[in-house]
């Protein structure tokens, strides 16, 4: 996403949520390895959040069985080790 001008049917759907959306991009590049990225819209403007935990822990439980590294963000290229497995 161009934080500067996202795509229209995104952006559209973002100013009808009181509370703003989030968005969490991943491509599995390898059996241990994602690239990931992590945006919000909020106050009128769309961020990107570098390293958020709180999304790569949802994600590697979606994957599971999964331990690799969550490579995430396009400036700063932050690394999220995660391990879940599927054991309920």
């Amino acid at each position: 996403i161009d934080v500067a001008a996202p795509p229209e049917p995104l952006q559209s759907e973002c100013t009808e949520l009181a509370n703003g959306l989030a968005v969490y991009f991943y491509f599995c590049t390898g059996k241990n390895t994602c690239r990931t990225r992590m945006f919000c819209f909020e106050a009128g403007r769309w961020v990107e959040d570098t390293a958020t935990g709180s999304a790569a822990g949802p994600l590697a439980c979606h994957l599971a069985p999964f331990q690799g590294t969550f490579i995430q963000g396009s400036a700063r290229r932050a690394k999220l080790h995660c391990h879940a497995s599927s054991a309920l």
